[in-house]
């Protein structure tokens, strides 16, 4: 029994001391580190490349016709043109 109490008493003393990882914990540590970055850099790169999910939604007539009269497609007088007909509910070509 006595041997059971010293042996008992010796454990309890190499973990009592916070030694029983031998020095180890480095190791660890840096893989926490190595875990948490690559989480954030995955997080990271799913919101900046939109998830996978395509997010295109369709112009509307207006503002097709506006942004061609941005690029230089058609002239101020066919934008007006073409918005009159639009707006008198020709929604056609002229």
């Amino acid at each position: 029994m006595t041997d059971t109490l010293i042996s008992a008493a010796l454990l309890a003393d190499r973990y009592g001391r916070g030694d029983h990882m031998d020095g180890d914990w480095w190791w660890m540590a840096l893989a926490m580190a190595v875990f948490w970055a690559a989480i954030i850099v995955l997080v990271v790169w799913v919101f900046r490349s939109g998830g996978g999910v395509s997010v295109h939604r369709r112009e509307s007539a207006d503002e097709i016709l506006r942004r061609r009269l941005a690029e230089g497609e058609i002239s101020v007088e066919e934008f007006e043109t073409r918005r009159k007909a639009m707006r008198e509910g020709g929604g056609g070509e002229t």
